[in-house]
């Protein structure tokens, strides 16, 4: 199995080596396996010869590199939702920072509804993810 990534830019590799910037060239990439999978590889061509064809390219340039195949882990509900948490919480003191920066006045009160708002979020949370 070869999963790779291909980078399509629109210039040759001559012109590439000798402006060394690739990022200004760069049209977009896929990601798949050309050589186990031929309906993977005709969309390649499909797409190498509609971008020469819509652009006007005659230079078309395709860098393979190896793509990442790792299986991502899945979190659990505990996980999530103390990642949740830790957003609210965030989120929470900035308000709270805000708050104490410009109302000197009213500071207690606001800092107080903030707080009944964060307790309320951490209770919906709580239900979301099923956590006790």
């Amino acid at each position: 199995m070869a999963i790779g990534n291909f980078k399509f830019y629109g210039a040759s590799q001559v012109a590439l080596s000798r402006h060394g910037r690739r990022g200004d060239y760069y049209l977009g990439s896929i990601t798949g396996d050309h050589f186990a999978d031929p309906e993977f590889a005709q969309r390649l061509a499909r797409i190498e010869h509609r971008l020469c064809a819509r652009l006007g390219l005659e230079n078309l340039t395709v860098y393979w590199s190896q793509a990442e195949t790792r299986i991502p882990k899945t979190r659990s509900p505990e996980q999530r939702f103390a990642t949740a948490v830790k957003k609210a919480t965030n989120k929470a003191e900035k308000r709270k920072a805000f708050i104490i920066a410009s109302n000197l006045i009213f500071a207690d009160e606001f800092l107080q509804q903030e707080e009944d708002a964060l307790e309320i979020r951490v209770g919906q949370l709580r239900q979301r993810y099923g956590v006790k």
